[in-house]
């Protein structure tokens, strides 16, 4: 009986030292500051622990400021040609007016057909795709001086004109939407959620290259929305918890009060909501509580669920 008695007490200190070397695993981690990149698009130089820095995902809510540029300058110097509507790229689905000064009878407002192409009176068919807005003025100017006596004409885009002429000094602002998508002028629905700053500003650069000839896009984040991610399942404090940016499963499951007895600490789901889908990570909780590299390492990104499912009954 003695023997048993010292047994047990054994056995009661070993798992004392583990609960509490486990308490303050969890205690170190609340208090770590994981380094993200929040403001740039080159992030900042590694951790001490020798890991790269995650860079922040935008999410619902954060503000973005885009800023346009246009570069190289013209070498003519000519003021007009440095204006993002004289480098806009025409193509299929656009409207366009052609507008003749001395012979307005002649005006034609058109969309550009899926193959690139226009009507004009007498040109026929025209294609545009793929010109700018000068180099299709220099053209239609060339072939109209055989007909017309004063060939003087320009082209219009309706709605990129309201577009610029909307904008101040060529910069605006979005906000990022409950289904993850901007409005960008010029590009339409572009998607931001789950994307690093630098994703982001690669997205809109590629697509204003198609419509706009040396213009480049700045993508600064003017104001980060407050985070959260979502603690659900077999954990003391189940709900909503707010976070600056990307945090350890250990610390997620400190933030809800630790896992319940009745945890599966074999099997830790993380749900992560990407376009249209939601992608599924599964995670090794005995390695998450025996603090394993390849276990710790995994962060959870703003909007990420952590499901703690309930022991299989045997």
């Amino acid at each position: 009986m003695r023997r048993k008695n010292l047994l047990a007490s054994r056995v009661c200190c070993c798992l004392a030292v583990l609960l509490l070397g486990w308490l303050s695993g969890c205690s170190n981690l609340q208090e770590q500051d994981t380094p993200f990149a929040d403001l740039t698009v080159a992030g900042p130089a590694a951790s001490a622990s020798g890991t790269e820095p995650v860079p922040y995902r935008l999410h619902e809510g954060d503000t973005l400021e885009i800023r346009l540029y246009t570069s190289p300058e013209p070498a003519n110097g000519n003021e007009e040609d440095k204006k993002p509507v004289s480098r806009f790229i025409l193509g299929p689905g656009q409207t366009m007016a052609v507008k003749f000064v001395q012979a307005p009878e002649l005006n034609e407002t058109q969309v550009v057909r899926p193959d690139g192409t226009i009507s004009l009176p007498y040109l026929g068919q025209y294609s545009v795709r793929g010109k700018t807005i000068p180099e299709v003025e220099t053209e239609l100017k060339t072939f109209y001086s055989r007909e017309l006596k004063n060939p003087d004409l320009y082209i219009t885009i309706p709605r990129l004109n309201s577009i610029l002429d909307e904008l101040d000094d060529h910069r605006f602002q979005v906000t990022v939407r409950p289904d993850g998508y901007v409005s960008v002028p010029l590009l339409g629905e572009v998607l931001a959620r789950g994307r690093s700053l630098a994703q982001f500003s690669e997205e809109v650069n590629r697509g204003l290259g198609a419509v706009l000839t040396g213009v480049s896009a700045a993508v600064i984040l003017k104001e980060k929305h407050p985070a959260v991610i979502f603690v659900v399942g077999e954990v003391n404090n189940p709900g909503r918890y707010s976070v600056s940016g990307p945090v350890s499963g250990l610390q997620a499951l400190a933030l809800a009060g630790g896992l319940t007895g009745t945890a599966d600490r074999a099997t830790l789901l993380v749900l992560r909501p990407q376009e249209d889908r939601i992608r599924t990570t599964q995670l090794d909780g005995q390695g998450l509580l025996r603090q394993e590299n390849r276990t710790v390492l995994f962060l959870l990104q703003p909007g990420d669920t952590l499901l703690v499912p309930a022991e299989k009954m045997p």
